[in-house]
Order: structure tokens, then C-alpha cells, then sequence
């Protein structure tokens, strides 16, 4: 069996995605610009599910060869708990942030841009929402689908450890399903959820069998996959490019012939993803990059992930507020300048909060050494004691 340490390379994939969903999560800055989703079908979300199903594969296939499913379902639905809790913190402190700045600026976009109207309008029933997950405003969608899918994971967890073949047919089975309109619910906008969980669950599933053959060692090459794959990423490249701007018309019209629906996980952006990660993988791309100075505060990120997307969440509002009241065709220096200054300090502070975090985790973990006592003879420490603590000793 592999040995159960952690993977540099995996925290530090992790890391880079944490990164990249903060980035495109404050419009308009100029970094947004160079991430993977201005280059490619698939973005940033499909990444970090894959990776959260890799790790979640990683760390538990051990235990489903020794027959310790149970152990892992429940490991899962603690999660699952502990996921529902960040989201519904997450998402009411968001929504207190755009209150609070309606208050001090009268913008009327931060009551009603990107689906927050239906909170202010009536806060009863979008809290009642919030704590279902039936309400998700945007830009904090994305952990309402972990929580659904470690609920899933638990299940299919348990299926694996019976046969792998009737796990993965079960989530293939619903990843077509969901192309049929089956999908949940939104309450109380009369809509449904942005990332479908039905149709995601298969790329989480395909991570979790990754993390299981990662145990073994790396994946095996195939020259016709990776030609394949690096055939299909400048396919993709050209289209999202407009063919480098020298045909959008003609990248209009294939992009429209393909699935591309983000919520369903088209099938043009699952294919993607997985031609990037396989290509990444076999370039150990990773390993290349850990050996670039500054690459050991990503992997950080990577490390403290759960805390840093929270962090990166909440500064994301932020700077979606400072952006809005900002005019950006009366004063587009102004606004650049401030997502760029917005970007990095948001960079800095996620670096900054990953290092505090693991400096707490390996101060927590060093062994207590007792305070050294200098020996003294007994008859000293004898005579420390009156004849009353003499007499209650004796009488012991």
C-alpha cells in the first residue's frame, strides 16, 4: 500500500484553485483575464470538485480495501456537516456585507445584483433558504454542491466497497439523467440550483477513482491519450479564442453546437477538464512547479483549503462592493487600479491566514516537554513539610 502522506503536488493544485476561483469571483479585475476559463470550455469549478473528490479518493481507499466502509461513510457525513455549517455562515455573512454597504453608499445593486433581492425583499423566507440551500445567492453556490456531494460520496462510498462497476454505472446513470431536466430545486425563487449536484457527482466520482490509482503511483501514459487530449485543449483553445480572434463567427457557431451548460456539467467541459488534467498529470507539471520559489505558499493554500476558500469567499464580496462603486466607464484607470490592488491584498491575506494556520497546527502538535524540576535530597523535601501535613501523610 502507498503511504498515506500528504502529496505536495496535490496541495499545491488545490492551492492554484483556491486562488482562481478568488480571482474570478471579483468581476472585472485584470487578472480574471489570464485564468483558465478565458483559454479553455472548463473553469475553475470543475477543478476544484475533481481535486475534492481526488483527496477525499486518496485519503479513504485504504480504509475501503480493509473493509472499513463504515468508518468512511460516517467520515463523510461529518463533513457533509461541517461543509453545511461554512455555507450558511458564509452566505449570511455575504449577505450582511452588501446590506451593510446599501446602508453606507445607497447602491441599489447590493440588494438586487446576483440573486440577493429575494433575500432583502423578504429575509424570513430567504433565511428559511439559506439554511435548506434551496436559496444560494451568487457567487456562493459552489459549497452547497460539496455538501450534496459528500451526502452522495457516503453512498457510493458504501456501493465501492461491494463493487466498483455498479458504483461508477450508478453515477454515470445520473450524469445522463441530469440532461434530462432533473435537477433541484430553488426556494423561494421559483428557479433551481446553478451547479445541478445530480450531474456534478460524476466528475467528483472520476476524482475519487483518481485519488484511488494515485496510491499506486502515477497514471499510466498512453501516447494516444495524451495526443488526443493535447489535440482537444487547442480545439478548445481556438474556439474560446474566436481562433485568435481571426474567426468568431465561426467559434460562435461550433460553441453553440456543443454542450457547454455549466449547471448539467456539459459534456464539451467535462471532456476538457479531463484532457487538462491528464495532460497536467503526465507532464508532472506539479512537481515542476514546486521547485519555483514561492510555490511552498501555494501549497499552504492547498493544505488549509476549507479555511482559505472561506477567507477567499468573504474578501470576494468585498471586492465585489469596492468594485461596484466604482464607475468603470467614467474612470476605468481608477477601477483597474482597485482590482488590481484588491486582487493582491486578497492574495496576501489568504497567504498570510494559510501560514498562521499551520504554524498553529504544527505548534499544536509538537510534544509537551515537562517543565525540567531541579533534584533536591529527600531529607530537604521532607523538611518542607510541618508536622500537621506530617501527621495527614502517616495517617494515609
Amino acid at each position: 500500500m502507498a503511504s498515506s502522506r500528504r502529496i505536495q503536488s496535490i496541495d499545491f493544485w488545490r492551492g492554484v484553485v483556491l486562488l482562481v476561483i478568488f480571482i474570478d469571483h471579483v468581476p472585472g479585475n485584470l487578472f480574471s483575464e489570464a485564468t483558465p476559463r478565458n483559454f479553455g470550455f472548463s473553469d475553475a469549478a470543475e477543478a476544484f470538485v475533481f481535486m475534492s473528490g481526488l483527496v477525499l479518493g486518496y485519503i479513504n481507499w485504504p480504509r475501503i480495501e480493509r473493509g472499513d466502509a463504515g468508518t468512511v461513510v460516517r467520515a463523510c457525513l461529518r463533513r457533509a456537516g461541517q461543509l453545511y455549517a461554512v455555507q450558511v455562515v458564509l452566505a449570511l455573512g455575504a449577505l450582511a456585507l452588501f446590506g451593510a454597504a446599501f446602508v453606507a453608499s445607497g447602491e441599489p445593486a447590493m440588494l438586487t445584483a446576483d440573486n440577493r433581492a429575494a433575500f432583502f425583499d423578504n429575509p424570513t423566507t430567504g433565511l428559511v433558504g439559506t439554511l435548506l440551500l434551496s436559496y444560494q445567492i451568487g457567487y456562493f453556490n459552489i459549497l452547497s454542491v460539496y455538501v450534496v456531494l459528500m451526502i452522495m460520496a457516503a453512498g457510493l462510498f458504501w456501493l465501492m466497497s461491494r463493487s466498483i462497476v455498479a458504483a461508477f454505472a450508478l453515477s454515470g446513470a445520473l450524469f445522463v439523467i441530469a440532461r434530462f431536466g432533473i435537477m433541484l430545486p430553488s426556494w423561494p425563487v421559483p428557479y433551481t440550483w446553478f451547479l445541478n449536484p445530480i450531474a456534478w457527482q460524476f466528475l467528483f466520482v472520476i476524482g475519487i477513482a483518481a485519488g484511488a490509482l494515485r496510491r499506486s503511483g502515477p497514471l499510466p501514459h498512453s501516447r494516444f491519450l495524451f495526443t488526443a487530449a493535447c489535440l482537444y485543449l487547442v480545439f478548445a483553445l481556438a474556439v474560446t479564442t474566436g481562433f485568435f480572434g481571426f474567426g468568431d463567427d465561426a467559434a460562435g457557431r461550433i460553441a453553440s453546437a456543443m454542450e457547454m451548460n455549466k449547471g448539467v456539467l456539459g459534456w464539451s467541459r467535462l471532456l476538457h477538464f479531463l484532457a487538462l488534467a491528464y495532460v497536467v498529470s503526465q507532464l508532472r507539471l506539479g512537481d515542476l512547479l514546486l521547485k519555483v520559489p514561492g510555490s511552498g505558499l501555494v501549497t499552504e493554500l492547498g493544505r488549509q483549503s476549507l479555511s482559505i476558500f472561506a477567507a477567499g469567499s468573504i474578501l470576494s464580496a468585498v471586492g465585489q462592493i469596492v468594485l461596484r462603486l466604482i464607475p468603470r466607464d467614467e474612470n476605468p484607470l481608477a477601477f483597474h487600479l482597485a482590482g488590481v490592488a484588491l486582487v493582491a491584498a486578497g492574495v496576501g491575506l489568504m497567504i498570510g491566514l494559510a501560514q498562521y494556520l499551520s504554524w498553529r497546527q504544527a505548534s499544536s502538535s509538537e510534544p509537551r516537554v515537562p517543565t525540567p524540576v531541579a533534584k533536591r535530597p529527600a531529607s530537604a523535601v521532607l523538611a518542607g513539610f510541618g508536622p500537621r501535613q506530617s501527621s495527614s501523610v502517616s495517617s494515609r
